[in-house]
């Protein structure tokens, strides 16, 4: 199956093959398998909570953590999904549907 996603990028496209997705790295020239699976549950939370416009503090105070905390959670966030910010961070879990 064959589908483009939402993001507004050229050659941006998500297979999946036999239960398994892929996406085209239009900066790779490749298709390279999505990393959907390996967020945890507390990164997740952290992506959703970011895209509803929270800042780090306000995520910590909602978790009842510290901001360390949350801050490494999005360093790795960030290493998983191969992005360098929140924002791009966001972007690539609404893309390919992964929260």
């Amino acid at each position: 199956m064959l589908t483009y996603s939402t993001r507004k990028q050229i050659g941006n496209a998500l297979v999946k093959l036999s239960g398994v997705d892929y996406h085209f790295e239009l900066r790779n020239d490749k298709w390279v398998q999505t990393n959907n699976s390996h967020l945890t549950n507390m990164e997740k939370v952290i992506i959703g909570q970011s895209a509803n416009g929270k800042s780090i503090a306000n995520i910590a105070e909602y978790l009842s953590v510290s901001i360390t905390t949350i801050k490494t959670h999005r360093t790795n966030i960030f290493k998983k999904l191969g992005v360098s910010n929140i924002t791009e961070a966001i972007q690539y879990v609404e893309d390919y549907n992964l929260i």
